[in-house]
């Protein structure tokens, strides 16, 4: 039931099964590692890997927020697998609070609800299943409608979820399960807020293949349904909206709107954008008419490079040849990231 991968050897039934139990299996959450970490003004990425003890397949989920424009956020996660099952048969599980049809890319999707009221030592009813449909290659969008919070300024959000497939052998269903069961205190708060009995309901998503998994989550306030486009482009996923423009890759992440732009680098690559090239390590640089604001992060250490176009000047002293800068970071997971502001005047 959590936000996780499965392999088929691990269940005692199919993956598409109905009923299947609310505490299945969870070795693969075992052995974590945290291996990267960055914040930055734009976005943020998280690198953890956990490993499947029965034979050291290590399983890499990476997830990535980008508010590059904050009424229309983007949440990416990646699931990739190395070792001796790391192409076995697995399940992708979404638990997600939305409510009513679902668009798929196999048409519209109503979940059997099932419910179980009350705080009970058994659950009455166990979560629902669905007809399973195959995914084409590249992108698929699933649209959700989200709960109405009564107090939400925008009533709630709903959003639109992509699966980003390699292939075409990737299946999905969409399930649902439901609560009635919590603390007095918070049961009371929910009653407040909401105008009703706690309840918690969730549609299921799952997602069957042999390897790996990208999804690519883009919720919306109900009040501001977005005008976009969403395709695949050299450049990664490609989000064009209004004078906006995103793309992004499993290494980076760009940003324009006209008059601003952000590149962003995960990894120690390279990238190259509006005239700059940053390599090294995790960063970001925000371009402007006026100033460029440089900004290194991670948990890896190491020299972070950066080459702007024209001439610049840092104010705060740092290591450089021409329009090319160094900043040697010290790395490791609670360190904080630095900032430096160039001027094209001294």
């Amino acid at each position: 039931m959590h936000n996780s991968i499965v392999y088929d050897a691990e269940l005692q039934h199919l993956w598409s099964a109905d009923n299947s139990g609310l505490q299945d299996v969870n070795t693969l959450m075992n052995n974590a590692a945290n291996t990267e970490f960055a914040a930055f003004t734009n976005s943020t990425t998280s690198t953890g890997t956990f490993m499947y003890a029965q034979d050291g397949t290590v399983w890499t989920r990476t997830v990535r927020t980008m508010n590059f424009d904050p009424g229309y956020p983007i949440i990416y996660v990646t699931d990739s697998f190395a070792g001796a099952s790391a192409n076995t048969g697995k399940t992708l599980t979404w638990n997600l609070m939305a409510t009513g049809p679902v668009h798929t890319p196999a048409g519209p999707i109503t979940p059997t609800p099932r419910f179980s009221a009350g705080c009970e030592a058994v659950a009455s009813q166990l979560p629902s299943t669905g007809t399973v449909s195959l995914l084409s290659a590249g992108l698929n969008q699933f649209t959700f409608t989200g709960f109405t919070w009564p107090k939400h300024a925008t009533q709630g959000i709903n959003w639109d979820l992509f699966i980003l497939s390699g292939d075409a052998t990737q299946q999905f269903l969409i399930g649902n399960w439901g609560h009635g069961c919590h603390t007095m205190r918070e049961a009371g708060e929910y009653q407040n807020a909401n105008g009703s009995p706690f309840q918690e309901v969730q549609d299921i998503l799952r997602v069957h293949d042999t390897g790996s998994f990208a999804t690519i989550i883009l919720p919306y306030q109900k009040t501001q349904p977005p005008s976009r486009t969403v395709s695949q482009q050299g450049c990664g996923t490609n989000i064009v909206q209004g004078s906006e423009t995103t793309c992004f890759n499993n290494s980076a992440a760009t940003f324009s709107n006209g008059t601003t732009g952000v590149l962003t680098v995960y990894d120690s690559s390279s990238q190259t954008a509006f005239g700059v090239t940053a390599s090294g390590g995790p960063q970001e640089v925000v371009v402007q008419p006026s100033q460029i604001v440089w900004t290194v992060g991670g948990a890896t250490p190491g020299n972070r490079t950066v080459t702007l176009p024209g001439t610049w000047f840092p104010k705060t002293p740092i290591g450089g040849s021409g329009s090319t800068f160094t900043y040697s970071y010290p790395g490791g997971a609670q360190t904080a990231t630095v900032s430096i502001v160039f001027t094209q005047t001294p």
